[in-house]
């Protein structure tokens, strides 16, 4: 796979059960500055069969528990391994339930979630 993250937090591939692997990106938001992608912005990224990747915004890195305490990568990296033991058909339908619990209402921020499974 070619991955490019244009400014997003890091993508993050996973193996059921493993610790995600960060994509980070290598470039700032895209229409943001003149020069936001650079040569270096896409790199090639070795998958195996059976992983999985996960995409998102930072509507999931920046929600917040009841506390105001934002997730952050480190609380992704914790929802991603621990729900890529569900069957991939409810990977992402979890991830969406444990945030909007660790809130206790719908989200303060516009999430995007993608996820694919090689």
């Amino acid at each position: 796979m070619v991955f490019a993250g244009a400014g997003h937090p890091p993508a993050m591939v996973v193996k059921p059960g493993r610790e995600p692997r960060l994509l980070e990106s290598r470039s700032t938001v895209l229409g943001a500055f003149p020069d936001a992608v650079s040569e270096g912005a896409s790199y090639d990224v070795g998958l195996e069969s059976g992983e999985r990747i996960v995409l998102y915004t930072d509507g999931v890195t920046d929600h917040p528990d009841s506390r105001g305490e934002r997730l952050g990568i480190e609380g992704v990296k914790d929802l991603i391994r621990e729900t890529s033991l569900l069957p991939f058909q409810e990977m992402k339908r979890a991830i969406l339930k444990r945030l909007a619990a660790r809130r206790g209402g719908p989200p303060a921020d516009d999430i995007s979630l993608v996820l694919v499974e090689v």
